[in-house]
């Protein structure tokens, strides 16, 4: 087992209904050491008090100001040789970091990787009509920030997320990776469980389609930046 300590980066904004199970699944990983740093975005419900009932996690706390905001702090003080983030009601399948880890130990030209998830719905909701319409619930790339596993000089050249985004931000995280030479490389293994609940219901197609758009866009100016650059 690799000795690499991976730091864990949770944005917890209103997450007491489901912080506590994505800390049961980081700590149930099958790597050590880790890092877990659970980043509070001004929550007022009891998000800070199960954070600070586990032992081995780092609580830090702002005011709100969204969850691109609240993983760059996480970045700021994070000390591990890798970074993974996981949003507050996502989980981690026990391997998820051991197998990311060996993975880009034996490779080394890949600079960072993601997983193949799967949504579930929680008990008691109803299923969305999306859900069926876009997967069905089969597992799919994970192109969200619960699936990935960053070297720390991956994460610096790219840079931090972009705050001006509500939405999209993980795209536009990605688009930059790539024009910096670091394409996703992800995984067959379903290592991520994406829950679909009543805070995500509503829109949220719509809001992934609007978040999407505006990281094409900044790509697109970027890339015009780039070809116009004598």
């Amino acid at each position: 087992m690799s000795s690499s300590i991976v730091s864990v980066i949770i944005p917890a904004y209103n997450a007491a209904r489901f912080l506590g199970q994505a800390l049961e699944s980081v700590f149930a990983q099958t790597h050590r050491p880790l890092e877990v740093i659970v980043v509070d975005d001004g929550s007022t419900d009891s998000t800070v008090a199960i954070a600070t009932s586990r032992d081995g996690v780092t609580l830090i706390q702002q005011p709100n100001a969204g969850a691109s905001s609240a993983r760059n702090t996480g970045l700021k003080v994070a000390s591990g040789d890798y970074f993974a983030f996981l949003d507050a009601d996502d989980l981690w399948l026990p391997e998820k970091l051991s197998l990311q880890v060996s993975y880009l130990c034996q490779n080394p030209g890949v600079g960072f990787l993601a997983a193949h998830s799967e949504h579930f719905v929680e008990a008691g909701m109803p299923c969305p009509a999306w859900f069926e319409r876009i997967d069905g619930g089969a597992p799919i790339v994970g192109c969200l920030p619960s699936a990935w596993l960053v070297r720390r000089e991956v994460a610096a050249a790219v840079g931090e997320f972009d705050v001006s985004f509500s939405h999209g931000e993980d795209v536009d995280w990605l688009a930059r990776a790539g024009a910096a030479g670091f394409p996703m490389v992800a995984l067959e293994e379903v290592l991520v469980r994406r829950r679909v609940h009543d805070a995500n219901l509503s829109g949220f197609v719509r809001e992934s389609q609007r978040g999407l758009f505006q990281a094409l866009r900044a790509s697109a100016r970027r890339q015009r930046a780039v070809d116009v650059s004598p």
